[in-house]
């Protein structure tokens, strides 16, 4: 079999992480109140500038009086007022989606510490695609075939960090093989751990992560989508 799938109980550990992730970041009314101060002081100095640009030019070419800058003043300050309400519109929508999907993981998080199981996925692949990650200095990315229609998707962060640092990313320690073991809740799919083990692959870039490839999987999901379409779509980056 390419996947199996086991579930176990869960262990104090892995409770205990998910109860972190289910009490961790930000609050919706933080992010919202950051997200307005910075929205409107940065486009209250650029309207400011531009004004002022715009009056220092009536001036110089047109020869209009000292009453520019009494308009100019008046202007900046109506457009400062527009901006904060029209910030504090756009902040407050924002935190009220960012509230409903915080919810929305939490409560997935907490669905998987009252189930208390984990699902250990066991996967055995035939070929692997080694991507390097431009974005980020070269950090790698593998794509791993479990079957002519399906791959897992996993994320070396390790030489994502490494790679960053300005070192080599073939240095990380981890090394795709034949055979892999992931551990997942199976709620909120969230991955404790990921293992690799049997016969490694090389791990040598083999080309470029497409930025154009659409619906990129995230670390550890499996990707439904044929290999030989992988393989197109890597060809023709």
């Amino acid at each position: 079999m390419s996947v199996e799938i086991v579930s176990r109980p869960m262990t104090d550990a892995e409770l205990s992480e998910l109860a972190s992730l289910s009490r961790a970041g930000p609050t919706p009314v933080k992010t919202a109140f950051e997200s307005w101060v910075v929205a409107t002081a940065s486009l209250s100095l650029a309207m400011a500038l531009l004004i002022m640009g715009a009056g220092w030019v009536a001036r110089r070419l047109f020869g209009a009086g000292a009453w520019v800058d009494d308009y100019a003043s008046f202007a900046i300050l109506v457009c400062a007022v527009a901006i904060a309400l029209g910030c504090a519109v756009y902040a407050w929508r924002h935190g009220r989606r960012l509230s409903r999907t915080r919810g929305v993981s939490r409560e997935r998080y907490r669905a998987d510490m009252r189930a208390g199981t984990v699902n250990e996925e066991h996967y055995e692949f035939s070929e692997c695609k080694s991507l390097a990650e431009p974005e980020h200095g070269g950090g790698l990315v593998y794509l791993l075939k479990i079957d002519a229609g399906r791959c897992l998707a996993v994320y070396d962060y390790d030489s994502l960090r490494i790679a960053m640092d300005d070192g080599d990313p073939l240095s990380s320690p981890m090394t795709p093989s034949r055979r892999a073991t992931l551990r997942r809740a199976p709620v909120s799919a969230h991955v404790f751990s990921f293992e690799f083990d049997g016969e490694p692959f090389d791990k040598s870039p083999q080309g470029e992560l497409p930025a154009q490839v659409e619906c990129w999987p995230e670390h550890g999901k499996v990707w439904e989508v044929p290999w030989h379409e992988i393989e197109r779509r890597l060809d023709g980056a």
